[in-house]
């Protein structure tokens, strides 16, 4: 059971139908669940924060919940989940990490950041060694590149937050997070 559908999920459920796994979405919007209908995927219409609403979609022989709304809803529907069938495994994904202790204290399984899982992912392709220019980028898609940045000592971009750089608004560029001390860090 998928509960929502936004472009986060949308990967999701494209890697259940590659690996032949049956989900049914549950999605409160009526016009985005028509829309999911006549695009052929399996979808009910109600509120994912409903007990009744799980139950009907048949959470009590579901493998797993996959709460993909907004974060705030998450722990909710996390809620609901556990009381319609307390042995259900129940999965979050979550856009700001630092709201994710609320999907745990609900009786999350798991929760996820994709934006952090993409940058850990993406982090293990960038070259290990350390360069002090841009030389190449890794093109990633038509409109889509990866450029690994070397931050010196001194510069202006040293020894500040992400945010306060203004990289998206100087270069146009977003910063997928940061290699410290050989950690991957999120600005997330």
């Amino acid at each position: 059971v998928v509960c929502e559908y936004t472009p986060r999920g949308e990967a999701f459920v494209r890697e259940l139908e590659a690996r032949d796994r049956p989900y049914l979405l549950v999605v409160s919007d009526r016009a985005s669940a028509t829309e999911l209908h006549e695009a052929g995927y399996p979808v009910v219409h109600g509120d994912p924060e409903s007990t009744d609403v799980l139950e009907a979609a048949g959470i009590a022989s579901a493998a797993a919940v996959v709460a993909d709304a907004s974060d705030d809803r998450n722990a909710s529907i996390v809620l609901s989940a556990r009381t319609a069938n307390p042995g259900v495994r129940v999965v979050t994904l979550v856009e700001d990490a630092r709201l994710s202790q609320y999907q745990w204290i609900a009786g999350a399984d798991a929760v996820l950041s994709p934006r952090r899982l993409l940058g850990e992912s993406l982090v293990r392709h960038l070259p290990v060694a350390v360069s002090t220019a841009v030389e190449d980028d890794v093109d990633v898609g038509d409109e889509f590149g990866l450029v690994e940045l070397t931050v010196q000592a001194g510069s202006d971009l040293c020894d500040r937050r992400v945010s306060e750089t203004r990289v998206r608004e100087r270069f146009g560029a977003h910063v997928v997070g940061a290699v410290v001390d050989g950690e991957f860090e999120s600005p997330a």
